[in-house]
């Protein structure tokens, strides 16, 4: 059998596995969720496409080139992902890397290649030089790349490294795409450097700016913010049982409210992370403490009118300045009790300029009253 047979031979394996991989992933949905809600097998797809990537790196690193061949390209267009599988010697690549806009390899090459699984669509720049130039092992460098068209639905996004300060209620914003580098003893200080780290632009699921300060929304017209923050990321299968999303290794370099740029000195796969605002849900007051509230606001008012009253009508009787400065007191807790009786009304709630006017009287009354009861502290302290 001729020596360069089992490059093909290789080849018609990767390409096999992947359709495979492909049939399975593309259908069943019931079964995999099924499948994942098992606390053995929470993987999933997930697991079956890492396992299969692992088996196309395995398969590439045994590949043994002729004499004369310096490469191996697959292209394979599947259901489900667009795979990108090299196999280059080392000395091919470093030459290719030489020549001026060569630097890198693109993937996809270009964005007609990916038309199919429709927006978003991703774009990586992956350096060709990444192997230890003073390592004495055989270097022919293996190259992977996977672009999949449903992954942001299969990994989970409530999985998070918890040393890292991202927080658990995260959204995949991109398309998810997978990165190898192998063949080689990796140069991870090279990857590292400016210029030689592999870049993604990745667009948003959802084209809006991240919302990055607290900002007041007085008119309906004004932007409605669902995103906090983006963080590019990728899925770190050493961390927990089945892996974790892992923000070490990837920086974000530029964003816009449709896209974001990724720069990364680690591989896997990599995906923007958008940490959503939470809507905030008021739960409604139970009967019986709705009924003890208002029974307890309006005894309150009576009170208060009943105190003022009293005061009012027998004013030409108190002389003593106590009297005067506990009416004021009460009369600022009863225009504060009030106005938060008010804010209950399903109108002014909605309205924001009038939640914000009720608030400054509130918070004034209340604080007028405050004042009070110190003034009458300090007042009957002097007087002892």
């Amino acid at each position: 059998m001729p020596e360069e047979t089992t490059t093909e031979f290789a080849a018609k394996d990767i390409m096999g596995m992947q359709a495979v991989l492909a049939n399975s992933i593309s259908a069943n949905d019931k079964g995999w969720d099924e499948l994942s809600e098992n606390a053995d097998y929470k993987g999933g797809r997930l697991d079956m496409i890492m396992d299969t990537e692992d088996f196309v790196s395995r398969t590439l690193d045994n590949i043994e080139f002729t004499p004369d061949q310096k490469k191996l390209e697959i292209l394979n267009v599947q259901k489900e992902f667009l795979s990108s599988t090299m196999k280059y010697r080392y000395e091919e690549l470093v030459r290719q890397a030489e020549q001026p806009g060569e630097e890198f390899f693109r993937f996809p090459k270009a964005l007609d290649d990916v038309d199919a699984f429709g927006d978003p669509t991703v774009a990586c720049d992956v350096p060709k030089k990444y192997c230890r130039e003073d390592s004495m092992e055989p270097k022919f460098a293996s190259i992977q790349m996977n672009y999949y068209r449903k992954a942001e639905t299969w990994i989970p996004t409530d999985k998070v490294d918890p040393l890292d300060k991202m927080k658990p209620y995260n959204r995949i914003d991109s398309k998810v795409v997978s990165i190898h580098l192998g063949g080689c003893e990796i140069d991870y200080t090279m990857l590292r450097q400016p210029g030689n780290q592999i870049s993604c632009r990745f667009q948003h699921k959802i084209p809006e700016k991240a919302k990055t300060t607290r900002e007041p929304l007085f008119h309906p017209e004004e932007e409605d913010f669902q995103i906090m923050i983006r963080r590019c990321a990728r899925w770190n299968p050493g961390i927990d049982k089945f892996g974790s999303w892992d923000r070490s290794g990837c920086f974000v370099e530029s964003t816009n409210p449709e896209e974001t740029v990724c720069k990364c000195s680690e591989f896997g796969m990599l995906a923007i992370l958008a940490e959503k605002i939470e809507a905030h849900q008021v739960a409604r007051d139970e009967l019986w403490l709705q009924i003890f509230k208002y029974l307890g606001y309006v005894l309150s008012a009576l009170a208060l009118i009943f105190y003022i009253g009293v005061i009012v009508a027998n004013r030409k009787a108190f002389w003593d300045e106590f009297h005067p400065m506990m009416m004021q007191m009460a009369i600022a807790c009863f225009v504060g009790n009030m106005f938060v009786v008010l804010t209950d009304i399903e109108s002014v709630r909605d309205d924001r300029h009038t939640c914000t006017a009720f608030s400054v009287i509130i918070h004034y009354s209340y604080t007028a009253m405050g004042v009070w009861i110190a003034i009458i502290c300090w007042a009957a302290f002097m007087a002892v």
